[in-house]
């Protein structure tokens, strides 16, 4: 199940943010930027990492080249020997000459980790920023996004979730029923091969109800990162 809860408070508007080109997720340190990034849009970088026991994703040290602003982090865990996954939030003004592998991110520590699994994200709108940005963690179904607090309409809402699985129950992202959040792209095993991330996104202009996956999910661990982006 993924579900998301959204706070609105209307107060005037903009133009909404877009994504640039397709966001990329891979299974290593090095997606591939998107085509199309512009001087001024913004680049946010997601570091996943899963493990298979509670302590590694903690432990481990995550790192980005010069220029990249550590934006969020976040971790969760199922105690004892099951998986544990990790989110790291990175971001940095684009110079429009981004292209090919994302290079320079990388993790040390952690001898448990199963796989490192990120995504890159372009943003293109008036220099959008970040209005807010929330987290969620938890185990089993359901996977909940956070909440995120918007003070006018016309704003873009990216969310990144992760999961880690050691009972094969895992699929694909779908975005829920009701289909407000589209799926851009995911990545990673579904199904007993430890870990996924997707990328979605939404507008964000008025509340909405709770989105549901039907596929059921044990033992497994999530982190789900939610942020509203709005024109500068």
């Amino acid at each position: 199940m993924l579900v998301r809860t959204e706070t609105f408070r209307r107060m005037g508007g903009g133009a909404r943010p877009t994504v640039v080109g397709t966001p990329a997720v891979a299974t290593s340190l090095s997606p591939t930027y998107p085509t199309g990034i512009s001087n001024g849009d913004l680049l946010i970088f997601a570091q996943g990492v899963a493990g298979e026991a509670a302590s590694v994703v903690s432990t481990c040290t995550l790192t980005a080249p010069g220029g990249w602003t550590n934006a969020a982090d976040r971790s969760s865990a199922e105690g004892g020997t099951g998986r544990s996954v990790r989110i790291r939030i990175w971001k940095r003004t684009a110079t429009g000459s981004e292209s090919g592998l994302v290079s320079g991110f990388s993790r040390t520590g952690g001898a448990g980790i199963v796989s490192d699994i990120c995504a890159i994200i372009s943003i293109h709108g008036a220099n959008a920023t970040f209005e807010d940005i929330q987290n969620s963690n938890g185990q089993d179904n359901p996977v909940t996004a956070p909440s995120v607090t918007v003070a006018a309409a016309g704003r873009l809402g990216i969310f990144l979730p992760l999961y880690g699985d050691d009972s094969g129950n895992w699929t694909s992202f779908t975005g829920g029923s009701g289909a407000d959040l589209s799926v851009l792209t995911q990545a990673g095993g579904a199904g007993g091969a430890d870990r996924r991330m997707g990328v979605l996104s939404a507008s964000l202009d008025a509340s909405v109800s709770g989105k549901t996956e039907s596929t059921a999910r044990t033992a497994d661990e999530w982190v789900v990162f939610g942020i509203a982006l709005k024109p500068a």
